[in-house]
């Protein structure tokens, strides 16, 4: 069964901070010591905030047999990127990725961008594949978000810049 995406509701901004913090200790599994992954969540309240006044954009939820397994934010036509998109981890690899992408390139393309970017941790591979695959290139442009706690020093989280031509 495949996934349906829609315009995201009110009741789905606690199932958004709860995707993102699922995602964010699916990114850092591997990274970081397992004990470091339980505080991922502590700033969930912020999170919230955040996501409940998002102004900027426009929200998808992307529901599987009932459940929100992902949601794609979208930035208005005058940005050049779309923000995230979130999948749960036990979904990758079954083409929800790919549907997702698309959706959200088309919603871009009926906005009338030419051009997009958008950011992807560097250690992220098979991420960057799928883009890649879609046509980003990579445009040499790196940013340090932050730093995780490794097992013998503080980890930098980098990411890297994709671009897109859609027109």
């Amino acid at each position: 069964m495949g996934i349906k995406i829609r315009n995201a509701i009110h009741d789905d901004i606690n199932k958004f901070v709860d995707g993102v913090i699922f995602c964010q200790k699916s990114d850092y599994t591997g990274l970081t010591p397992e004990e470091c992954l339980n505080y991922v969540s502590v700033d969930s309240e912020k999170n919230r905030r955040i996501l409940a006044n998002l102004r900027d954009g426009e929200c998808y939820s992307v529901i599987h047999e009932k459940k929100m397994i992902g949601f794609i934010i979208i930035n208005k036509p005058d940005s050049e990127s779309f923000w995230a998109i979130f999948l749960i981890e036990e979904f990758w690899n079954k083409g929800y990725d790919i549907d997702m992408l698309d959706f959200a390139l088309d919603e871009l393309k009926r906005t009338g961008q030419e051009e997009i970017s958008l950011w992807v941790f560097g250690h992220h591979c098979g991420v960057r594949a799928v883009y890649e695959k879609h046509g980003f290139i990579f445009d040499g442009t790196r940013r340090e978000v932050g730093k995780i706690a490794g097992k013998f020093d503080e980890i930098p989280l980098v990411q890297i810049r994709y671009v897109l031509k859609l027109c």
